[in-house]
């Protein structure tokens, strides 16, 4: 007999699977293959997630939105910024470089597009996985040493939660690979209604 999966290991499931299905929205989005894969899915202390996201002098894009509903926080695609400006050529079939230039109006709008396509995806598999209400609110996009990105909202977490969802995301497409983080830092009490809502065969 198999041994019922644990919450974590449902949350991995699912987050990899919502992930996958976001990839799927930004193919559709841009009309070329992207894929988007989770090798890595994990909860950390929220004190560390600038260690393990890179560091927090890293310079980095980030794509931020909030997150509402029957779970709320605060989620955040961050990419270093070279691989942002990959993404965003990527993206919008402009020319692609790792130039250390200011972010076009261009580029902005295509990182925004593609955080609001792989969030609302996302969402919206785990919704159907825990029959939960999870909507993200518009996108916003900063670029900053990853330290100041995450300082706002980790403050803001501290008052409600200790604890952050880390997800290494590796956007595959037509000029290759991009790895960056999903970072969800949900609001203590509905993480722990999401894990327990989530369904065995998620």
């Amino acid at each position: 007999m198999t041994a019922p999966l644990s919450r974590m290991d449902r949350l991995q499931i699912a987050v990899a699977r919502g992930l996958k299905q976001a990839g799927q929205g930004l193919s559709e989005m841009v009309g070329r293959p992207i894929r988007i894969s989770a090798p890595v899915v994990e909860l950390v202390p929220t004190e560390d997630v600038a260690i393990r996201a890179g560091g927090p002098e890293q310079v980095v894009v980030g794509i931020y939105l909030g997150v509402t509903g029957q779970v709320t926080g605060h989620v955040l695609l961050i990419f270093p910024s070279a691989a942002a400006r990959r993404l965003a050529g990527m993206l919008w079939e402009g020319p692609v470089t790792e130039d250390d230039l200011p972010l076009t109006g261009e580029d902005v709008s295509a990182l925004a597009e593609a955080g609001n396509v792989t969030t609302s995806f996302f969402f919206n598999h785990l919704s159907d996985d825990s029959g939960l209400i999870i909507a993200p609110t518009a996108p916003t996009v900063v670029e900053d040493m990853l330290g100041a990105v995450l300082d706002g909202v980790l403050a803001e977490l501290s008052l409600y939660g200790d604890q952050a969802l880390l997800t290494q995301t590796i956007f595959s497409g037509p000029s290759g690979d991009l790895t960056g983080q999903l970072i969800f830092l949900p609001h203590l009490s509905t993480l722990q209604t999401l894990m327990e809502a989530l369904r065995e065969e998620a």
